[in-house]
């Protein structure tokens, strides 16, 4: 599975053996395909959950039956929530006990949602699978484990379905019919599919549109036919196959990896009409480009940040180890519309699934044998986008055999960290399985305050990538102008962290520019006597007073986004305003516990800063 999210869509490939339930279908009927090789250009959607719910409630059974097997996981859970606990006594208890923990995170996310309704329901829930009063929960003597099991599914789907991350209506995915096969690299090639986006995505009333129901390509070999498509997935269907999807920065284009699977059984290679090329189209449909062509496959394309396009394919003509004659794919890179084409790695096997990491490089799964064990040797790598400095995320030998998958596919970045998560998948399989989280091994150094100073004097305001290095007690910086080289500090950084509040109970949100002008304002009327500012803050207004005692007293007010206590806290103005001068967002989250205690100003999700109150008598 692959996601982003742009612009209130998000990008999704999805593995479907069947089509969407049609709203039509009684509950429990079984949905036939339509007779004629194509996709209803919209259809409404209704989701099965009892049945879902039922294959969840037999998952968990099964697993609680295999003490072995969860013994066997336990070391490797980011969450012991996810584990089966001595305790569980049924799914049902698994599940409840999931099920807080998931809305006490979702809470922390979204502080300001009531979830008084969703925690009551589900303590009735509870005392249900307990054994208590079952009569606030009508739960008849004829219900059993599992139907009490799907209610607590429902009410587990509502609160994920709060969680503030999902600030987007809709979702553009892939369908397309699962292949059995072996190999990884094959594991995209089976007939019938289609492209797809489905509206009012966490609504009751869903509904999936075909993107390419009526596109016609407009250049290149297809130009002026439709891309065939479809829900058969027979390989004499006539049908093509899409592989992978990404959706543009601006969520108006995606691109695409496409193929007709023309060829004589097995995996079609070696001719056009059987290997995967790119094509761009609107979200709309319109404007359907064909990129690539040839007897090479292009495949999993992502868009970068300049425009162009990353995609791994088989133009560097290398063939794998141990695939007999598969093709090996590897990075390339284009313009948008499918000219200047560059392989970027040279690799001599496989790479997959690129995606972009924060820092703008590509990170992506490469089969590297060189000084491996002899299965673990699919690992996550990072590589700039013109090919420079490919290394790999972490080391080339676990500390145990089975603390770390064999393969690690569909990595991506984690917002905010320098963490990933990825697919933790068999050797020579298909990239599908639990999701695993890595660290991109984080160096910590103390610098001199005059080299971080001099970066910025030649780096200025440009987004140039620096490379750095560290090494024993130096560190080297090199930029498009200079090579900077310094020795490092020695000794323990003061523990910063130790000043940081954990949490803050009360919250405010203010607009930047305001309120950095407001502070300006009472500013003017301090002194060295008195250097601080009291804030004085209630639901909807941050009032802010000063006082120099020769020359007189300012009060101005500012509006706020608060509903918390009335409280009063006073600052020195020079390191508020030294905060606010260079965040760059339009609001900030000030956070505050007590007058006495520190605060916390945050803007965005990487600048944090701490501010310690003063004393105004």
């Amino acid at each position: 599975m692959y996601a982003n999210t742009a612009r209130g869509f998000m990008a999704l490939v999805v593995v479907l053996c069947v089509p969407f339930t049609r709203a039509s279908q009684p509950a429990g009927s079984k949905v036939k395909p339509p007779s004629r090789a194509v996709w209803p250009v919209r259809e409404n959607v209704r989701l099965d959950l009892a049945e879902e719910a039922g294959r969840q409630f037999r998952v968990l059974k099964a697993q609680m039956a295999d003490k072995a097997w969860a013994a066997r996981v336990s070391s490797q859970a980011y969450r012991r929530d996810a584990l089966i606990l001595p305790g569980d006594k049924s799914p049902v208890t698994v599940i409840l006990r999931r099920t807080e923990a998931l809305l006490s995170d979702i809470e922390r996310a979204a502080p300001k949602r009531d979830f008084t309704r969703e925690r009551q329901e589900l303590r009735r829930l509870g005392r249900a699978a307990t054994g208590g009063d079952l009569s606030d929960v009508a739960l008849a003597e004829s219900e059993s484990q599992q139907a009490l099991f799907a209610r607590v599914s429902r009410l587990r789907r509502r609160i994920a379905l709060a969680n503030p991350v999902l600030n987007f209506d809709s979702i553009l995915l892939v369908k397309r019919n699962r292949y059995w096969g072996h190999s990884t690299g094959d594991q995209y090639s089976k007939p019938g599919g289609g492209l797809f986006v489905l509206s009012g995505a966490f609504g009751p009333n869903a509904i999936v549109r075909d993107v390419l129901a009526r596109s016609v390509v407009a250049n290149g070999r297809f130009k002026g036919k439709k891309l065939r498509l479809g829900p058969a997935g027979g390989p004499k269907s006539g049908l093509g196959a899409i592989n992978s999807l990404d959706l543009g920065y601006d969520a108006r284009r995606l691109v695409f990896a496409y193929s007709q699977m023309q060829g004589s059984g097995g995996i079609p290679r070696n001719n056009p009409g059987g290997v995967h090329h790119l094509f761009s189209v609107n979200t709309d449909g319109s404007d359907l480009r064909q990129l690539t062509d040839g007897v090479y496959s292009d495949v999993w394309p992502r868009w970068l940040p300049d425009g162009r396009i990353v995609f791994i394919s088989e133009r560097r003509r290398g063939v794998s180890r141990c695939g007999g004659a598969t093709p090996n794919h590897v990075l390339h890179t284009m313009n948008a519309d499918g000219s200047g084409i560059a392989a970027i790695s040279f690799h001599e096997s496989f790479e997959w699934h690129p995606s972009i990491a924060h820092d703008g490089r590509i990170v992506y799964t490469r089969w590297d044998y060189i000084d491996r064990g002899d299965c673990i040797a699919h690992h996550p790598w990072v590589v700039a986008p013109d090919g420079r400095d490919p290394r790999a995320i972490h080391g080339n030998y676990p500390v145990r055999r089975n603390a770390r998958p064999d393969q690690e596919q569909n990595v991506m970045a984690i917002p905010g960290s320098h963490k990933y998560v990825a697919t933790a998948a068999p050797h020579h399989n298909q990239a599908f399985g639990s999701l695993s989280k890595a660290a991109a091994n984080p160096v910590t150094a103390i610098v001199p305050g005059k080299l971080m100073g001099l970066i910025q004097r030649i780096a200025g305001d440009s987004e140039e990538m620096l490379d750095v290095k560290v090494k024993e007690n130096q560190i080297l910086i090199r930029t498009a102008r200079a090579i900077l080289v310094s020795s490092l500090v020695q000794g323990n950084f003061p523990k910063y962290g130790d000043v940081i509040p954990k949490e803050t109970t009360q919250k405010a949100s203010i607009n930047t520019t305001q309120f950095q002008h407001r502070i300006r304002q009472a500013a003017l009327l301090t002194n060295e006597e008195s250097k601080g500012i009291r804030l004085s803050f209630q639901p909807g207004l941050v009032t802010l007073t000063s006082r120099a005692p020769e020359t007189g007293e300012a009060e101005v007010t500012c509006p706020i986004d608060y509903d918390g206590e009335k409280i009063e806290i006073a600052f020195n103005p020079m390191f508020l305003t030294d905060a606010l001068k260079v965040t760059d967002t339009y609001e900030i989250t000030f956070g505050m516990n007590a007058a006495y205690k520190p605060a916390v100003i945050k803007s965005g999700s990487d600048f944090l800063y701490v501010l310690m109150p003063v004393d105004l008598g």
